[in-house]
């Protein structure tokens, strides 16, 4: 993820104009300013971009900028009493200061600021779900990643939306370098539990997978005797965590992706490992791993994964995202209904040049009743095709489920921004994808275009 990020500082200080300004003393109430619809190809795609001025107490705007442009996988939407919110979580990354998370809502179809929260500011918000319908969400932050010193490393943190504002709570007690977090019932008492993995900690809590069970007040409370390692095969590394029932028996399963071979433990490559619960010893116990990854072993391993029923069988088929030295791209592991998972030899692939991204959506894109595969990309000449004019090509971001076969999409669905953004994200409002692009400056402002493809 190093990688990731050192190249979106790279592109952010080609791309932002050097200013040196100031930190404001106080937070102030931003100001907001919206462009009119850019003519695009095709004409049915709808653009609005939004631009707001941010200020941050104690946080240069130069610093400001360059945080925004790297808080793609913290940056979250959803639906709330009928109103969208977007958390956005900006980090510098390899340094301090921690930047304060940023609250917006779409009011009058407008992006509006409402808040900032000290309280909230992470050394990195790599992961984050939805826990409920009622706009409460959960964040892994894995902390920042300085050269020079040990590692802070970060916390698991829950916003629930309190009327206008957000209000935070950290439930983690030990500090991990959470960077990936699962939402399920696990312990069948119908409340949705979290399961938070970590690539290393700073406490006693050894084990990747971080179990926390919610209780009826709705905290959480840490519980490290629910999964089991007696039948692991070994100590591998890990990247990604999901729940999800692909068993089809009477509890999800937690499964854990392969990342990375470390030297100190050069066992085998796996894909992922499957641990069930037992009714036997009460616990969640390592079942099943399909294998190795479809993808060269020389790769790092996935950095997220999903389950969903692509071949429309009846069972759900797992996806994963992957990284490499020089590559990252999407494979496809097919469930025959029993959870034993074979690689479908489906795998989309791209060198860095020509295409960047880490996490990925799922959505029927075109109403034909597949579910298909939406990149939340970043970088490359295959997405952003002219940076001068903000020119960029939406179809190379959207894998086509074609009745359980994939393909690319070779019409091209252009775009004109007028300023590129640093990332896009792709979001599902009222069954339509949304793509959200954006962008930090120097000076400190936020620019969000907000696209409604037609593919």
């Amino acid at each position: 993820m190093k990688r990731l990020f050192l190249l979106l500082l790279i592109l952010a200080v080609v791309a932002c104009k050097k200013t040196a300004p100031t930190a404001p003393a106080t937070s102030t109430t931003p100001t907001t300013s919206t462009t009119p619809t850019t003519p695009t190809t095709p004409k049915e795609t709808a653009i609005k971009t939004t631009t707001i001025a941010l200020q941050l107490a104690g946080v240069s705007p130069e610093n400001l900028g360059t945080a925004l442009d790297r808080s793609i996988p913290g940056t979250i939407h959803y639906v709330q009493n009928n109103e969208e919110n977007l958390i956005i979580a900006p980090t510098l990354f390899y340094s301090e200061p921690l930047i304060p998370s940023i609250h917006l809502k779409r009011k009058n179809n407008e992006w509006t600021y409402i808040a900032n929260y000290p309280e909230a500011a992470m050394g990195c918000g790599r992961d984050s779900k939805l826990l409920d319908n009622n706009g409460t969400v959960v964040f892994a932050d894995h902390g920042i990643e300085p050269s020079q010193v040990t590692w802070p490393f970060g916390n698991i943190l829950i916003a629930k939306t309190n009327g206008e504002k957000l209000t935070w709570t950290t439930i983690s007690k030990e500090r991990g370098f959470y960077h990936s977090i699962a939402t399920g019932d696990v312990n069948s008492d119908g409340l949705t539990d979290l399961v938070g993995l970590h690539m290393g900690t700073k406490g006693t809590w050894a084990d990747n997978l971080h179990t926390y069970l919610q209780k009826n007040d709705g905290k959480f409370e840490e519980n490290r005797n629910l999964i089991s390692y007696n039948n692991w095969l070994g100590a591998y590394g890990a990247g990604a965590v999901l729940i999800a029932n692909i068993l089809g028996d009477a509890r999800p399963e937690i499964i854990r992706a392969d990342y990375r071979v470390f030297p100190a433990y050069p066992s085998k490559r796996y894909s992922f490992a499957i641990f069930s619960f037992s009714s036997t010893t009460g616990k969640y116990e390592f079942v099943k791993t399909p294998g190795v990854f479809g993808f060269a072993s020389t790769q790092f391993g996935v950095t997220s994964m999903k389950a969903v029923d692509l071949d429309k069988d009846g069972d759900l088929d797992i996806v994963l995202a992957y990284e490499g030295d020089q590559t990252n791209g999407v494979e496809i592991w097919t469930n025959n209904g029993n959870g034993d998972y074979v690689y479908s030899n489906q795998r989309l692939e791209y060198k860095f040049n020509e295409l960047q991204f880490r996490e990925f959506e799922i959505a029927d894109v075109n109403d034909d009743g597949w579910q298909d595969i939406v990149l939340n990309g970043w970088g490359g000449n295959l997405f952003k095709v002219d940076q001068n004019k903000g020119e960029v090509l939406l179809n190379n971001l959207v894998w086509k489920n074609a009745n359980g076969t994939f393909e690319r999409i070779n019409t091209p669905n252009r775009v004109i921004l007028g300023q590129m953004p640093t990332y896009m994200k792709a979001f599902i409002v009222s069954n339509k994808l949304k793509f959200i692009g954006i962008r930090g400056t120097s000076d400190g402002k936020l620019i969000i275009n907000d696209i409604s493809p037609v593919f």
